[in-house]
């Protein structure tokens, strides 16, 4: 009709007429550089940001754990003092009482009182973080790690499946769920889940360490001498390795080979 954008003869409009809402890119710029300013509003007051500060650079690292397997022979970090510990507690309650359905802050506070041994009140915070985020694997290894502490091993064992599954190429919460087995004296789980990491990853320390000691368990000492001379050949100081390696050439009769790994 009159005043129609004329049309190709497949009835179609030019490719020209395609692309007339999109101006071009000066345009744009000069569009956006011409709108007029707005006041903001701080999210946060001043305290706030302070108090954020601290609790984001808060040392929240896990003690060395207890579950026989670390093969790291270095000196674990200082842990701070008591009552930087409380206050740091206070701070991330204060945070959690202002946005309460945010799970990091729970899931600090429980590193922080696994640090002062107060597992029934860093269970909580962990139940907490890991029913605000499900899906959050760290959460779920972390918690699995407090189970083991407290012994309580078949929860500790679903977090770390969990865990798996939501990461399924992860290492750690495979090697942690290969601990737990060998402490429930449950071998050919621990060796699958050990040997699972060592087909990815054959000179994982950690797998190779603990595998090493479920070896050890089973007085399957050749296998057990030649994981841990494995981890001492890529950390010559690693005490725990050494003195089982001493221990089982001990069994073979060897006391002098065994007498200098126990020195050393």
């Amino acid at each position: 009709g009159s005043g129609s954008t004329p049309r190709s003869s497949t009835g179609r409009l030019p490719a020209s007429d395609l692309f007339s809402t999109h101006p071009a890119t000066p345009e744009r710029i000069a569009k956006i550089e011409g709108q007029p300013t707005y006041p903001t509003t701080p999210a946060l007051d001043e305290q706030q940001w302070r108090d954020l500060r601290l609790i984001c650079g808060a040392d929240i690292v896990v003690p060395p754990s207890t579950m026989g397997g670390s093969p790291n022979a270095t000196a674990p970090p200082s842990a701070p003092a008591a009552q930087d510990i409380e206050k740091q507690v206070a701070l991330i309650t204060a945070q959690i009482a202002r946005v309460p359905k945010d799970p990091f802050p729970y899931y600090q506070r429980a590193q922080l009182y696994v640090r002062k041994n107060m597992s029934q009140e860093a269970l909580v915070d962990f139940d907490r973080a890991v029913e605000l985020a499900p899906r959050n694997a760290g959460y779920r290894n972390a918690r699995g790690n407090l189970h083991v502490r407290m012994r309580d091993y078949s929860r500790a064992e679903a977090d770390y499946t969990e865990s798996i599954k939501l990461n399924p190429y992860a290492t750690l919460p495979r090697s942690a769920r290969g601990i737990v087995h060998r402490l429930e004296k449950r071998n050919d789980a621990a060796h699958a889940d050990f040997d699972a990491v060592l087909a990815e990853s054959p000179t994982d320390e950690y797998a190779l360490f603990n595998r090493g000691l479920t070896f050890r368990d089973q007085q399957r000492w050749p296998e057990a001498r030649r994981d841990l001379d494995a981890v001492i050949g890529r950390n010559a100081k690693h005490p725990t390795a050494l003195t089982v390696r001493g221990e089982a050439w001990r069994t073979f009769g060897r006391v002098g080979r065994s007498f200098r790994a126990l020195r050393q």
